[in-house]
Order: C-alpha cells, then sequence, then structure tokens
C-alpha cells in the first residue's frame, strides 16, 4: 500500500522547466488558464471568472498536497517564472497503487515539446517516488493531441467510460 508523503514539496526540473507548487502570486496566471475556452475545450473544470475563484482553486489544490491527497505541479520555463501550465497526480488510490494524471498547457506554449517534458518528469515521479504500479489518464475523444501525447509516451487505450477515452501506462520496470 502507498504510503504519501508530498511535504516538503517535491519540484521538478527538466531541461528547460521547473515544475513547482502553485502560489498566490499565480492567482492572475490560474484565472487565465481556468478561464479560456481554448484551454477549457476538452476539460470538465469548473471555469474561473474572478480573482477570488482562482485564489480558491490555488488553497483546494495545496490543501490537497498538504493532506497527501493529491500532487499538483505550477509548469514555468525556467528562465521565466510566469505559469504556463499545470500537471498532476491526483485520484491517487493507495490500495491500487495507481493515480491519475492531469494536465493543462497555455496555447502560446503548445506545439513546443514543454508538455512532453513535464510529462516524462511526472510520470518518473509517480513510478520511482510514489512507487505507482498504474497511471492512467481519462481525455475527451476529440483531443487528439493529447492523445497522441499519451500514446507517444506508452499509454494504451483502456476504456471509453462516459464521453471519456482512458488510457493506461503500467510501469515498465514490473514487466520484468
Amino acid at each position: 500500500m502507498l504510503h504519501l508523503n508530498f511535504t516538503p514539496f517535491p519540484i521538478l526540473t527538466t531541461k528547460r522547466l521547473q515544475l513547482r507548487q502553485l502560489t498566490t502570486a499565480d492567482a492572475n496566471e490560474i484565472l487565465i488558464h481556468r478561464s479560456d475556452e481554448r484551454i477549457l475545450e476538452f476539460i470538465d473544470i469548473p471555469k474561473a471568472s474572478t480573482l477570488e475563484d482562482a485564489l480558491a482553486f490555488i488553497h483546494k489544490i495545496n490543501k490537497g498536497i498538504a493532506e497527501n491527497e493529491s500532487i499538483f505541479w505550477g509548469i514555468q520555463l525556467k528562465e521565466r517564472p510566469l505559469l504556463i501550465g499545470s500537471i498532476c497526480l491526483w485520484n491517487i488510490s493507495k490500495e491500487e497503487n495507481s493515480g491519475e494524471i492531469g494536465y493543462m498547457l497555455h496555447p502560446d506554449s503548445q506545439g513546443k515539446g514543454i508538455m512532453q517534458e513535464a510529462l516524462e518528469k511526472v510520470i518518473e515521479f509517480g513510478f520511482i517516488n510514489l512507487k505507482l504500479k498504474t497511471v492512467v489518464a481519462d481525455v475527451h475523444p476529440n483531443n487528439l493531441k493529447s492523445i497522441q501525447l499519451l500514446k507517444k509516451n506508452g499509454f494504451v487505450y483502456k476504456a471509453t467510460i462516459k464521453d471519456m477515452v482512458v488510457y493506461e501506462l503500467n510501469d515498465p520496470s514490473l514487466s520484468h
């Protein structure tokens, strides 16, 4: 069974990115990301309308991290501390050693390999640090870029549930 502890918060870095905990200073970017129709097109989340909505979201996310229920990173370029997206592991099942991955990226940052870098690092964290056996992703069937990204990273189709397609990735170290 998993024993989760996200304190201290695990900051992850890649060649170009820093994945870090959200702070209240990110409220403007969170408001932009959670209200932009282009970002929300395939994601079923409540739309943010005010800075208070964004601050409430940041508080909710950080409470989930403090309670070791989920882990959520803001994505920024190393040389530019502006939040450009987010990635998380949530719906973590301690009994099944599994978690769900979710992500969003501002359209200005899409198509540059940024989410590929972030996804690889978070999957590695999930398998190595959290000892997950399986990472799943629920994706809108029309979100072809996301499906392509998942397939590129070894995820395989498992099912269609409630108008969403489910992809799954098993820890490759367990297949030996």
